[in-house]
């Protein structure tokens, strides 16, 4: 008996530690702390669809709207790869749509800005956190990738020795050619900063998600995995009950 209960709980440790975070951000906790805005406040409010967050205009191009902390200093592994993966609806109330994310560890810059030009793409880019607490507008663009436009979409980095970045918009991937040379580090404390590429565009924020994932880690099993392993030990301690 002392056995099977182990092997549950050694099942059970090893195949959940794949997920090391999930966080979900709505217009109500980005507005309530979960954010910091650097151009006057944001507007909460609703309409048929739910909650939304309209974020400000700036008086420049190229200028952080929104900076969110997403890791803590400590929190990934070192010794293996971690997927960041961000799940974004977000969209614009004026006629450019060219939102910047990257991800800082407050030395390095890496993220993809999405653009709505010629039915739509993405450039993934990369560059230096500068001392004034903005990103400079010479970030290099790592390609120009066309793709069918989706106010929803996703961005994964990939932490290891190196730092890749892919961007997934209408099912289509960007990946950026050449690859990037800038590396963020793990071991630092992780932020998410949200750019915008002209003073006119402005974003309404209905929710993203950003989901850590260590990669050297079994996944979470589906429930019938679950189930079968309960059915397989419940016939085992029948049988010894017999």
């Amino acid at each position: 008996m002392k056995k099977i209960l182990l092997l549950v709980l050694v099942f059970l440790s090893v195949q959940t530690y794949g997920v090391v975070i999930i966080q979900n951000f709505t217009p109500e906790s980005l507005n309530s702390g979960d954010a910091t805005f650097f151009n006057g406040s944001p507007t909460l409010s609703s309409d048929g669809s739910g909650s939304f967050l309209d974020l400000p205009t700036t008086v420049s191009n190229h200028s952080k709207l929104m900076e969110v902390a997403l890791l803590d200093a400590g929190t990934l592994p070192t010794d293996t790869p971690t997927t960041i993966r961000l799940d974004l609806n977000i969209d614009s109330l004026t006629a450019d749509n060219d939102l910047l994310i990257v991800l800082t560890d407050g030395v390095d810059a890496l993220g993809i800005m999405r653009f709505d030009n010629g039915g739509g793409g993405m450039h993934p880019q990369e560059g230096a956190v500068s001392t004034v607490d903005t990103i400079g507008a010479g970030l290099t663009t790592l390609g120009d990738i066309r793709m069918p436009f989706s106010s929803q979409y996703s961005i994964e980095w990939v932490l290891d020795t190196t730092t890749s970045v892919k961007g997934i918009m209408s099912g289509v991937e960007a990946i950026p050619s050449p690859s990037p040379s800038r590396v963020i580090n793990r071991d630092a404390a992780l932020n998410l900063v949200f750019m915008n590429n002209n003073n006119t565009e402005l974003y309404r924020i209905r929710s993203f998600t950003a989901t850590v994932t260590n990669d050297a880690l079994d996944p979470v099993p589906e429930p019938s995995t679950y189930l079968m392993l309960l059915l397989g030990l419940s016939g085992l301690l029948y049988r010894r009950q017999r």
